[in-house]
């Protein structure tokens, strides 16, 4: 069995929180700070050139410098949605 990508595997888990909550402000709140800790994270991963990506786990192949590009793009784009249906 092949392990899922890091970014496959948290975009599954984003959207899996974002359904439990209840209100717009929530996720976006949510959204807005996951932002942030990726940011970090991709930092991290940069400064160290791959060796502190503080996301130890089984569940996903080691992540590579594209995964957290790609979460970031899916959480901005999850706020983008968010955003336009608050505007409409």
């Amino acid at each position: 069995m092949t392990l899922p990508t890091a970014s496959e595997y948290f975009a599954r888990r984003l959207d899996g929180h974002l359904r439990t909550l209840n209100s717009d402000a929530a996720k976006r709140l949510f959204l807005t700070a996951e932002a942030a800790k990726w940011q970090q994270r991709y930092r991290e991963f940069v400064a160290t050139e791959g060796e502190r990506h503080g996301l130890p786990s089984p569940h996903y192949s080691q992540p590579q410098a594209a995964d957290f590009l790609i979460v970031q793009g899916d959480i901005t784009a999850r706020l983008s949605a968010l955003q336009a249906m608050e505007a409409a």
